[in-house]
């Protein structure tokens, strides 16, 4: 009996972990698609993007899209947001969990981003170019 249940426990749960994974993926995304969505309410409003520093409060306080400070499941802090003039990105780490960007993705004359062989989760105003 304890063999059998030892079988079911090894196969059940790598399938709750990946699940976990994915619901966590999935939230990644939809929250930072509010927060692109409220970054570009700000930005129609203010003509500007909100400071790097205390991004989230500055949207929660200027715009009505964003209720509550938004956490990224993946790492339990707030999602990473680079500010350069008029181009941004917001940024979750993927599966990996470890983000891969740096600024030298960033064409920012040309107003593009160049996505490497990386998962991290992201969103941008930029052109992306795989």
């Amino acid at each position: 009996m304890l063999g059998l249940l030892a079988v079911i426990a090894a196969i059940a749960v790598p399938s709750i972990n990946g699940l976990r994974l994915e619901s966590a993926l999935a939230k990644a995304r939809t929250d930072l698609a509010v927060l692109q969505s409220a970054a570009e309410a700000y930005h129609f409003k203010y003509k500007a993007y909100p400071p790097e520093i205390n991004y989230q409060e500055t949207l929660m306080n200027r715009t009505d899209l964003l209720p509550q400070k938004l956490t990224d499941p993946l790492t339990g802090a707030e999602y990473v947001y680079k500010l350069y003039g008029r181009y941004y990105v917001f940024l979750s780490p993927g599966a990996n969990r470890k983000i891969d960007f740096t600024e030298t993705d960033l064409n920012l004359p040309a107003g593009t981003f160049t996505k490497s062989a990386n998962d991290d989760l992201l969103v941008t105003n930029l052109k992306v170019r795989e």
